[in-house]
């Protein structure tokens, strides 16, 4: 089993997802076989727990990370094999002793259960854990989930931190840093929901998930503190300035950090029609109060702390380029086309600068594609303009983008045809090709070439004049 686990994690780095995954659901399956028939305790009894444990763990990032669609399961197979990511994992994390259902339900009160179980866990299983905590919370983004409800949110944000939390005690920061990438990455789709809206928490549905018990003794000790900070808020004197001259919430990061570390105190606030707000929004309300700005800001400190970690402690250079294709999306969404450029460049050079990569694998894509995605942004700003030169220029950029496009999805096809990314990317490159069609089909016909040498002939004899003609 440990050959086979190695094998597929080399099948991985090289993209070859499916034969991955036929290797890890082979070690699943021997390990569940041999558990069942060792004696616990026994040596056999123990590999054969971790085994299956990482074999879960791996098949998770799998389908989770790399957007692998799960094979049908097969005849002998133990469950949850053949389900999704979410199912592998919350199984994956009852053999560590956490209840998965109740941590995708119970929200917080399950996460702080899990904290409870760690001092019983050995350091393996600590790793294990905390890898399994970053890739629910990628889980939930990928599958777009995560921003479902407000419920949704706090329990990704606490998938991530509880994983970052756990990977720097365990001294593993590579670890850390691909929770800190998942960080971003979710607080950079915040900031995309949030919008126009005043904050996140106005841009999503306030539906909560049911509270544990945990939870709901904490809501009935806080009944005392919302009446004595009702008290307290009629004594404050009112601020009777202009509501242009009041201070700002957001407005400096010192106010951005108060806010993240103890959340905006509602708990004496009534609601919209005069009722006390609702338990979970009194406990969960830390981003849920910050506006688009102040989460690009805070997806960007995640992902350079995730960059910094993975070039200090000489992460691999595919681990570098997937922080810096976040960095180049985030730049594309704030308005710095130069800065995404670069970091889709950095990430391509990356793909292929150990020799196990190229820009055929899969997961160069996403830098192909980031890049396909600058060069259209700049050839469209550039077809804009009135002067000839500069949307000929332009039409040129829009051919980079199609020449771009077309390598990723290339490198996507190994996902095969029917892949969601694939299609996807199939139908980019199909608009930019419509797009230059168009483009061909706006220029006037060179007429000017046709009628020059018949215009100079003009002032020859008849005879010349037919000689050139």
């Amino acid at each position: 089993m440990a050959y086979s686990l190695v094998a597929a994690k080399d099948a991985t780095t090289l993209g070859l997802y499916r034969e991955a995954e036929q290797l890890y659901r082979r070690v699943a399956t021997q390990a569940t076989n041999t558990k069942q028939n060792s004696f616990a305790g026994t040596d056999a009894h123990r590999v054969a727990h971790a085994a299956r444990l990482n074999a879960f763990v791996e098949l998770a990032e799998l389908y989770a990370r790399f957007e692998l669609e799960p094979r049908p399961k097969e005849a002998g197979e133990p469950a949850p094999l053949g389900e999704g990511p979410i199912n592998v994992l919350a199984h994956g994390l009852s053999c560590l002793g956490v209840e998965g259902a109740a941590l995708g339900q119970d929200g917080f009160a399950g996460l702080d259960r899990t904290s409870h179980r760690e001092s019983e866990l050995t350091g393996s299983e600590r790793t294990l854990l905390a890898r399994a905590l970053s890739q629910m919370g990628w889980c939930h983004v990928r599958a777009g989930v995560a921003l479902d409800n407000q419920f949704n949110v706090q329990l990704t944000e606490s998938c991530f931190a509880h994983s970052i939390r756990l990977s720097k005690l365990a001294g593993d920061r590579l670890a850390a840093s691909q929770a800190l990438n998942g960080f971003g990455a979710f607080y950079q789709s915040c900031a995309q929901q949030a919008g126009a809206h005043a904050n996140l928490g106005s841009s999503i549905a306030n539906v909560s998930g049911p509270a544990g018990a945990r939870l709901e003794r904490r809501a009935s000790e806080n009944n005392v503190m919302k009446r004595a900070s009702v008290s307290d808020k009629n004594d404050e004197k009112p601020d009777d300035r202009p509501p242009d001259k009041r201070a700002s919430t957001h407005g400096s990061g010192r106010a951005l950090l108060k806010l993240l570390k103890h959340g905006k105190d509602t708990r004496g606030s009534p609601g919209p029609h005069g009722e006390e707000p609702d338990v979970l929004s009194v406990r969960f309300s830390r981003i849920l109060a910050l506006g688009k700005e102040d989460l690009w800001a805070l997806a960007e400190r995640r992902l350079m702390e995730a960059f910094d970690i993975r070039e200090l402690e000489g992460g691999s250079n595919l681990d570098v380029a997937q922080v810096a294709v976040s960095l180049g999306s985030l730049a594309v969404d704030t308005g710095r086309v130069e800065a995404a450029r670069a970091y889709y460049e950095l990430a391509l050079r990356s793909y292929t600068a150990d020799g196990t990569s190229s820009d055929a694998h899969p997961r160069a894509a996403h830098a192909l594609a980031g890049l396909a995605r600058v060069a259209r942004h700049q050839g469209t700003k550039l077809l804009q303009s009135d002067r000839p030169a500069t949307r000929k220029a332009g039409a040129l950029v829009i051919d980079e983008a199609i020449a771009y496009q077309a390598r990723a999805v290339r490198s996507r096809a190994a996902l095969g045809q029917r892949h969601g990314l694939y299609q996807a990317s199939v139908a980019e490159l199909r608009a930019m090709e419509v797009q230059r069609d168009a483009l061909q089909a706006e220029r006037p016909a060179p007429v000017h070439d046709a009628i020059a040498p018949v215009q100079k002939a003009e002032g020859k004899s008849p005879a010349s004049r037919r000689r050139s003609l």
